[in-house]
């Protein structure tokens, strides 16, 4: 890759930069839309009955939940170019501002970034020049880091906008993972006993076909993974014997970090689901990318056919499997829990579900 040159600082297009996010926005809005109207739709099917109705309502939550994600990722992708817009203007300028002073003291600025006096020293003088040299090379060397910072900042952005990359919430790129292996292999009811001690062979069965569904959408098509999120839901519901927190969440009153602002959130929104979801940001959050009311209606966060899906939105959310294949369980509970707690409970079944799915 070339090194960054003045000259092309001085040729960055602001302009050109402005249309992509125009077209950015404009995606973001129309996905928006998009989502809107399968919302919708699917409150006017929503007594259908019959093979349509239930295929189209199976499809629906996952479809608005694709058509939200790429609407957010447009619409963070927007921000990002909005924000390397207008950092190339700011650099643009100071770039100008600095040929401009050199022009009118007769030096040149050359493509490595430096001041050269040349033959404008031999008329004011080598201590007049050598001072103004000192003085404009350190502005140069600001536009430098300013022109670096601003080209990376503008090389995400424009991968996220016309490549495959990934933002955060801040705008920041998410490093890629490896791609799974093709296919996905099924974790058995034998196989969780055997991860999960205590765990009856009837009750193993019937929630193997909710977490391998869960496992097999999100990717979790290594051991290393599946190991991971079967750690982490098996510890959080009490070896898949609750999908509700057994506290009645008063604890979490007024944690505004969980969305708790209204009196009775924290027992309200307390955790749900395979993975107890926790807090009225999150059941928000669900609700929208859900297309289910899961706010006026948290109840419905712990009944067996979203149980698994809640804990796979939290999954995706978080990133988990980029933390799953990091391969550090303090860092996967951290993820999931916000901090420790049960640890050496998880570590064991991590460890168990490494060992039995190894074969």
């Amino acid at each position: 890759m070339a090194e960054l040159t003045p000259d092309d600082v001085r040729r960055w297009d602001a302009g050109a930069v402005l249309k992509v996010f125009q077209v950015a926005s404009a995606r973001a809005a129309t996905l928006q839309t998009f989502g809107e109207d399968l919302g919708q739709v699917g409150q006017q099917l929503a007594d259908w009955d019959g093979e349509a109705g239930a295929a189209f309502q199976a499809s629906l939550g996952r479809a608005r939940t694709d058509v939200l994600s790429d609407g957010r990722e447009s619409s963070q992708v927007a921000a990002a170019v909005c924000d390397a817009w207008e950092d190339v203007q700011i650099t643009k300028g100071m770039m100008s501002e600095v040929d401009q002073t050199a022009q009118g003291l007769g030096f040149v600025i050359t493509p490595d970034w430096k001041v050269d006096v040349g033959t404008a020293g031999l008329l004011m003088g080598s201590t007049e020049a050598g001072l103004e040299q000192q003085i404009l090379q350190g502005q140069l060397d600001t536009v430098k880091a300013k022109a670096h910072t601003t080209d990376h900042e503008l090389a995400t952005a424009m991968r996220a906008a016309v490549g495959d990359a990934k933002l955060d919430q801040n705008g920041r790129e998410i490093p890629q993972t490896p791609a799974p292996p093709d296919g996905y292999q099924p974790v058995t009811a034998d196989q969780l006993t055997q991860i999960v001690p205590g765990l009856s062979p009837q009750r193993a069965a019937q929630i193997v076909g909710p977490l391998n569904e869960a496992m097999r959408q999100g990717g979790m098509n290594t051991p290393q993974r599946q190991a991971a999120f079967i750690s982490q839901v098996a510890e959080e519901s009490d070896r898949f014997n609750t999908f509700e927190e057994y506290a009645d969440g008063t604890e979490y009153n007024g944690r505004t970090d969980l969305g708790n602002t209204q009196p009775g959130d924290g027992p309200r929104y307390k955790g749900r689901g395979a993975i107890q979801v926790t807090g009225r940001a999150n059941y928000a959050r669900m609700s929208k990318d859900f297309g289910v009311d899961f706010v006026n209606h948290p109840e419905l966060a712990a009944e067996p056919q979203y149980a698994f899906k809640t804990a796979l939105w939290y999954w995706d959310t978080h990133n988990g499997n980029a933390v799953a294949d990091t391969g550090d369980i303090v860092k996967i509970t951290e993820m999931v829990n916000g901090g420790t707690h049960g640890l050496d409970v998880r570590t064991q079944f991590y460890n168990n579900a490494l060992r039995v799915l190894a074969h």
